[in-house]
């Protein structure tokens, strides 16, 4: 479980569906991409399950969470 001390991500919970990236990367940025985004989205070999992370530059704003329809990001 990945933490920033103001969010905690459940990878196990992550569908991939990059939603919370693009949240990020367009409130951030003003831009809809996931590699400009402050979290990261990453599909462990070739399954259905990924893990989730944060950069330094993560402030916790918690906008992510709003886009996280499964759960995998949560507010602390």
């Amino acid at each position: 479980m990945a933490s920033t001390g103001q969010m905690t991500a459940r990878s196990e919970n992550c569908t991939g569906c990059l939603m919370c990236q693009l949240a990020c990367s367009f409130t951030k940025t003003s831009e809809f991409s996931p590699s400009k985004s402050f979290l990261s989205i990453e599909r462990i070999d070739k399954s259905e399950r990924y893990e989730v992370g944060f950069t330094e530059d993560c402030d916790g704003c918690g906008v992510c969470t709003q886009y996280c329809y499964y759960d995998a990001i949560e507010s602390e």
